[in-house]
């Protein structure tokens, strides 16, 4: 794209750009490098590193040395910018896309590799990489920044993707990432105490957890209403207009379940919905890992499957790696990896191991 057009106006020397990039580190030839002061790094900082890696652009907030083969942009409002330059350059992906955004302090993982494992044609963004399931190319974080994660969709949808699931975390709806993605639908899973060496308070951890389901023009959410956080959101949907289900224990929730068993080769009973009832099976050994699912089973439902269907397609979902995630059989002990990164997620896994009846149980 010539930088005219992605500017939408006339510039010193119009060059074509290649790709975009705020992350110096994955600028190629020909890209054009966003350069701006976020809360930890100053990206006008890294402009040099980015003309070395083959930068003919540099977009910044403030006045920049570069070569003079160098065409350099001053534009102070780069940041409310960048993401919707990006969505243009990329032609506007999310628009192509049905995008399910997943927030929560644990679980976002789970629910979108169960949604990208079962849901036909579904890409999957977060912390595992990016990608069409089985081949996700890692990235390092939970939600990349503004500009990447356009460059992603637009893979996904030039890949035959259909359906995204994307990992939303604090730190990213703080950081105004994810504004210009069209998110769809929006699923919360559960707060907990965690990251506030960045957000300070659970207040302000709430909070940006919750411009999920007031910054974007969603059309459903799928709220955990088993959590105290989660009843709030539900309320603030149903306010908002969304059509808003709820997943819990209780009777009332439009997705429940009961009389449930766990063995080693996972969970069985019965799922109890709105919509209808559906017997349960699930590859899964934990009574949070039902909760995540029943979460996706109600997207299952809104994207138009009867509850029969979604049971049966929930019965065939794959288990992310590093989530209660199973090594050893036989004479072997069995050996468990878990993700869980947070106190009330240990304390969860933990009693999901006890319910198993181990004879020794041993944390490391």
């Amino acid at each position: 794209m010539r930088l005219e057009a992605l500017l939408k106006r006339s510039v010193p020397k119009n060059v074509e750009v290649m790709g975009l990039a705020v992350d110096s580190r994955r600028v190629s030839d020909n890209y054009a490098f966003f350069a701006y002061e976020g809360k930890t790094f100053d990206g006008h900082n890294f402009v040099e590193a980015a003309v070395a890696k083959g930068a003919n652009a540099v977009i910044s907030q403030r006045e920049v040395d570069v070569p003079p083969w160098i065409v350099a942009i001053v534009d102070p409002d780069l940041v409310a910018a960048r993401n919707e330059l990006a969505a243009h350059f990329y032609d506007y992906p999310s628009k192509v896309l049905r995008c399910i955004g997943i927030t929560g302090t644990n679980g976002k993982t789970s629910v979108a590799y169960a949604l990208a494992s079962t849901l036909k044609k579904t890409g999957f963004c977060g912390s595992l990489g990016t990608g069409l399931l089985p081949d996700l190319a890692y990235s390092g974080l939970t939600t990349v920044d503004g500009v990447l994660i356009q460059s992603e969709l637009a893979k996904l949808r030039d890949a035959g993707a259909k359906h995204v699931a994307l990992e939303v975390s604090s730190h990213a709806l703080d950081q105004q990432r994810l504004d210009s993605v069209d998110l769809e639908v929006g699923i919360f899973t559960n707060l907990t105490r965690d990251h506030l060496d960045y957000h300070e308070s659970m207040s302000a951890y709430g909070a940006a957890k919750q411009r999920l389901f007031t910054d974007f023009a969603l059309s459903c959410a799928i709220v955990n209403e088993d959590d105290q956080f989660g009843q709030h959101l539900a309320e603030l949907c149903v306010s908002r207009g969304l059509e808003t289900l709820t997943c819990g224990t209780r009777n009332k929730a439009n997705v429940s379940w009961h009389d449930i068993s766990f063995s080693r080769r996972g969970a069985s009973g019965y799922w109890r919905t709105s919509w209808g009832d559906a017997p349960l099976r699930l590859p899964i050994r934990s009574e949070f890992g039902i909760s995540n699912a029943a979460a996706v089973l109600g997207a299952f439902i809104y994207f138009g499957q009867d509850v029969e269907e979604a049971a049966h397609s929930l019965s065939q979902m794959s288990q992310a790696p590093g989530r209660l995630e199973f090594f050893g059989c036989g004479n072997s002990p069995q050996v468990v990896v878990d993700f869980a990164h947070s106190p009330d997620a240990l304390e969860r896994t933990l009693k999901a191991m006890q319910t198993l009846e181990p004879r020794k149980l041993i944390c490391v």
